[in-house]
């Protein structure tokens, strides 16, 4: 994807490589690999009709889902996005 999608799996890559899997699995840790959160996110329907977006992720690790969310909204949705900063 692109540049915070990009972030957050480089850290989740970082952390995984330093981390057992026997901790991972005693403390139910797993991370949502990017092209699922892709995938889920072409889900949404009109997502552009709305001026507020609430996301609930009740995870929230390194934060793929929501990193692929806004790079998903930077890159379809630009002329919209451009006022924001």
């Amino acid at each position: 994807m692109t540049n915070l999608t990009s972030f957050a799996e480089n850290l989740t890559n970082i952390y995984l490589k330093k981390t057992k899997p026997e901790y991972l699995k005693i403390h139910g840790q797993f991370f949502t690999p990017s092209a699922t959160s892709e995938f889920m996110i072409r889900q949404f329907r009109n997502i552009q009709n709305h001026k507020n977006i609430k996301i609930l992720d009740p995870g929230a690790g390194i934060g793929i889902f929501e990193s692929v969310f806004c790079d998903f909204i930077l890159l379809n949705f630009k002329k919209e996005t451009s006022n924001i900063f």
